[in-house]
């Protein structure tokens, strides 16, 4: 997408939202059905951990920089676990299956950490479904659906030094904001995209390259 291009349309949408937007995003919903046309997608329920274990476990990488290992117990606590003052009205643990088969995991918060942004908890492609363009093609209509929402940014954080994922993350949009903090074994760094180019806006007119810090 080139940064000068005008989406008038799209424009005019945003422009109306910020001005009939109230605090906290009150009303906003996902229905997960509509966040692909490829995929079912539905909440994980805790009969599904042991499919959602399976998958994670063959993700080493992830883990090697985001300590500590999964264990089914672990998938259990992050099925319920919030950031401050969120409720589990606000998140989303969803799962992306396809003939049965689970692809992809999404944990995802709106309105986190302020009004006019979403928060990627966790996302994690099936490892046999990896290097297909296959988790590229989920998070474009996952961020298609937030934008609907009405939400102008995504954040989310990686852990430091895992290339995989900065290098997924970058490619799909997101830059480091400059923030990071500590968690017990390893550094998170928060990255953000923006899903509102809009020319008459300085703040969101560059796509890629407006990270803010809070």
């Amino acid at each position: 997408m080139h940064p000068h291009r005008t989406y008038d349309p799209l424009c005019d949408f945003i422009k109306q939202k910020r001005r009939n937007r109230t605090p906290g995003k009150e009303g906003a919903v996902v229905i997960p059905a509509d966040l692909s046309s490829v995929y079912t997608v539905r909440p994980i329920e805790e009969t599904d951990i042991q499919t959602v274990y399976a998958l994670a476990r063959k993700n080493p990488l992830f883990y090697q920089h985001c300590p500590p290992f999964v264990t089914k117990s672990s998938l259990l606590a992050d099925m319920k676990a919030l950031p401050p003052n969120k409720t589990l009205r606000d998140k989303y643990y969803l799962g992306f299956w396809k003939d049965g088969e689970l692809i992809a995991v999404v944990d995802l918060i709106l309105a986190f950490p302020n009004d006019q942004t979403a928060f990627i908890g966790f996302f994690m492609v099936n490892r046999a479904f990896q290097g297909k363009g296959i988790g590229s093609a989920i998070l474009h209509e996952l961020l298609s659906s937030i934008r609907q929402l009405g939400y102008f940014f995504v954040r989310l954080g990686y852990a430091k030094g895992n290339p995989q994922s900065r290098a997924f993350w970058v490619k799909n949009g997101f830059a480091e904001t400059g923030v990071e903090y500590k968690n017990p074994g390893y550094t998170v760094m928060v990255m953000e995209r923006s899903l509102a180019p809009c020319p008459a806006s300085p703040s969101s007119e560059r796509m890629l390259e407006t990270p803010r810090k809070l």
